[in-house]
């Protein structure tokens, strides 16, 4: 028999049964990847990224984006680096690890490149605007291509943050139904119970008494 699973991102959204905090100052979040040493690309020889160059992009970026939007700042670390590392290139912005559904929850407006967060920013409807830099651009491994291919499932083309610092978020700040609609269909939950999917699976077993 076909047991209907979903995106192990899913089992976190169950778990973490948050709620909306109220009354807070409109904010952006910047979901971060640790690009520039993040291990997986890193044992391929695939990464060559400047850490410097990149990260002084997204402060420069950010910082014009807080001046001309009146928003707050977060960062969301990646979950294998800790807080400290990323604090020395933000230390004005509000920096955290391990809170990211929580702080995707809250948030008015993400900003990212590619990444499984995107999964908590689908599931509670969040706007998102996809960039990059040159840093990526010239990267040996093709970022670019990347981000363009999944923001182009939200109707969406990437901005590279460099060339074409926009700071006007007025038209990022809506989000396609549709879209969001199909990208859960597609990549996270296309149907069954709202459940963790160990418990899904266990049921079925039971119910099918494959044991004896």
């Amino acid at each position: 028999n076909l047991i209907w699973g979903h995106h192990r991102t899913y089992d976190d959204y169950l778990r973490l049964k948050i709620r909306r905090k109220k009354n807070r100052k409109k904010n952006i979040l910047f979901i971060d990847q640790a690009v520039p040493y993040h291990p997986d690309l890193l044992e391929l020889n695939l990464s060559a990224i400047d850490e410097k160059k990149y990260y002084n992009s997204i402060k420069k970026f950010l910082v014009k984006l807080k001046k001309d939007s009146g928003y707050d700042i977060e960062i969301s670390v990646h979950p294998r680096f800790g807080a400290n590392r990323l604090k020395k290139f933000f230390p004005k912005f509000k920096v955290k690890v391990g809170k990211t559904i929580q702080q995707i929850k809250d948030t008015n407006l993400i900003v990212c490149h590619a990444s499984n967060a995107l999964n908590f920013a689908v599931i509670y409807n969040k706007p998102i605007m996809f960039v990059t830099n040159d840093c990526l651009s010239n990267s040996i491994y093709p970022h670019n291509e990347e981000i363009n291919s999944i923001a182009k499932l939200f109707g969406k083309n990437s901005i590279n943050i460099d060339s074409n610092p926009i700071a006007n978020i007025e038209s990022h700040l809506k989000i396609d139904k549709k879209a969001y609609r199909n990208y859960l269909i597609n990549f996270i939950k296309f149907k069954g119970q709202k459940k963790i999917q160990s418990g899904i699976i266990i049921d079925q077993l039971r119910k099918n008494k494959f044991w004896h």
